[in-house]
């Protein structure tokens, strides 16, 4: 149990080092909506930590909030592609193919084109994505 009550304070320090990494370094993300896309990252590192702290209580408890936090960041991630027009100016159809690749492309030169490093902001993005999965493989465990 100790076991992966650790592996899950890690998988959650993860995930909050990959969303300040997109905050400092992702260009996108602060230009065109901050305030629906900058800003509610920073409240959910923040609840990523906070439930990294929970965890230290070590208790059967915790695990069913880590569960549905981490589907929950799961079905953001994704729920995300919904945002394609905001960003091209262009009909769901044809934006959401730009979108997604530039949300999980790291070899998509779109980043680059607005001012970020290389794969940015797709590889913590990616490495999220990996954190979500296995917080709620590891969650699902501990509930055994």
């Amino acid at each position: 149990m100790v076991k992966l009550l650790n592996l899950a304070i890690a998988f959650l320090i993860i995930q909050a080092i990959m969303g300040v990494l997109i905050l400092t370094t992702d260009k996108l993300i602060w230009s065109i909506a901050a305030t629906s896309r900058a800003y509610p990252l920073i409240g959910l590192v923040i609840v990523d930590l906070s439930l990294g702290g929970f965890l230290f209580l070590k208790r059967k408890l915790v695990w069913l909030p880590i569960f549905i936090w981490a589907l929950i960041r799961l079905l953001l991630q994704f729920g995300d592609l919904l945002a394609a027009p905001s960003f091209y100016n262009e009909p769901l159809e044809r934006s959401l193919p730009l979108f997604a690749n530039y949300l999980f492309n790291p070899l998509d030169s779109q980043g680059i084109m607005y001012g970020n490093l290389w794969g940015i902001p797709s590889i913590p993005i990616n490495i999220m994505l990996i954190m979500y999965i296995l917080l709620i493989v590891v969650s699902l465990k501990a509930r055994k």
